[in-house]
């Protein structure tokens, strides 16, 4: 089963992004599962958090980082 199939690593719009100085804990919640999930295969999980973290910051900060796939 490849990571990019499991509901925890899909589009995130349900997640939000606060503008406390913690980071939210279904973020950190969504990491831990990313990298257990992908533990056996790096290049997925370099690509996977390099998603979450886009993501995060496009959502927290309303700034957008290159990832792999753009």
């Amino acid at each position: 089963k490849d990571a990019t199939d499991d509901p925890m690593v899909s589009p995130t719009s349900s997640l939000i992004a606060d503008d406390g100085d913690l980071i939210e804990k279904e973020w950190v919640i969504r990491a831990k599962h990313i990298v257990e999930s992908t533990k056996y295969d790096p290049h997925q999980q370099n690509k996977q958090l390099g998603k979450a973290r886009a993501d995060y910051m496009k959502k927290r900060f309303d700034h957008t980082i290159k990832t792999e796939e753009s």
